[in-house]
């Protein structure tokens, strides 16, 4: 499994690092020239455990721009591409977590999540990943909470891996285009699960999201379910699942919510003074 360079060659306990690898285990064919995985690590992330949010993009995705702010090539060689920001989101929101972003189908319009549908190929991916990136290049010793954020169709992915994985949150920005069903029973299979559901005017995540309230406050009680609060993270913490819309249109979601939301679902992180 080759690690590849450095994208920022710095100290983790100064800087943000990010680090690519080609895994042996990958969900799609992805080209020689790209990583499958990238994995965002925030400044002064302390050496034991951290929760691992796992970001799965949408159609024509490309691992690098997500993370990264300015512009990069998806393939070594190729044409520079916008970068998305969102290693950068991430540390706003000041959390004890790392920011992983798997290649999905390779700069194609589809949400198939490939290899991810498969028994126990989530787990052994998720335990390479733990044993060849982040223990060894972070420091980290262990996992110790997981959350999906998924954009767009990468929905798809997110729903496969909601009980093939440890899973604590679920987040879908504008992508919840069907399986409100599924993420309802999920949620309500664990006192200790949170779901977030964005959506813009899109008629089929503007459906399925709220139906998922309607399910989980059926459920659960509608003292569960948080619908269209000024504050998505904040609502969180009071509350199992949390619905609304965004003003912001569908590309733009992730960059203008991914950090209010993770400060609101994951523990922050502890920075020596």
């Amino acid at each position: 499994m080759p690690v590849l360079p450095l994208v920022a060659a710095v100290s983790a306990s100064a800087f943000a690092l990010d680090v690519e690898a080609r895994l042996d285990l990958s969900a799609h064919p992805v080209p020689a020239g790209a990583p499958t995985v990238v994995v965002h690590a925030p400044p002064d992330l302390p050496p034991q455990g951290a929760t691992v949010v796992l970001y799965l993009h949408g159609w024509e995705g490309c691992a690098r721009a997500i993370v990264a702010s300015g512009v990069v090539p998806c393939l070594d060689g190729g044409a520079p591409t916008a970068g998305w920001g969102l290693g950068a989101r991430h540390d706003e929101a000041g959390t004890r977590s790392v920011l992983v972003v798997p290649q999905l189908a390779w700069r194609a319009r589809t949400g198939n999540p490939g290899r991810f549908r498969e028994p126990g190929f989530a787990a052994a991916w998720l335990a390479e990943l733990t044993e060849e990136v982040l223990a060894p290049r972070l420091g980290l010793d262990r996992v110790d909470d997981l959350v999906v954020v998924a954009h767009s169709g990468g929905y798809l992915t997110a729903l496969e891996l909601l009980d093939a994985l440890p899973v604590r949150g679920v987040v879908l920005l504008d992508a919840l285009y069907g399986g409100a069903d599924r993420v309802a029973s999920w949620v309500a299979a664990g006192e200790e699960r949170r779901a977030v559901s964005l959506y813009t005017g899109h008629p089929g995540t503007t459906g399925q999201s709220q139906g998922l309230a309607r399910r989980v406050a059926l459920a659960l009680g509608p003292q569960r379910v948080a619908v269209d609060p000024p504050a998505a993270g904040a609502a969180l913490a009071g509350h199992r699942v949390v619905v609304g819309s965004t003003r912001w249109h569908h590309g733009a979601v992730p960059e203008k919510h991914l950090a209010e939301i993770l400060a609101g679902l994951v523990p922050r992180r502890e920075v020596a003074g």
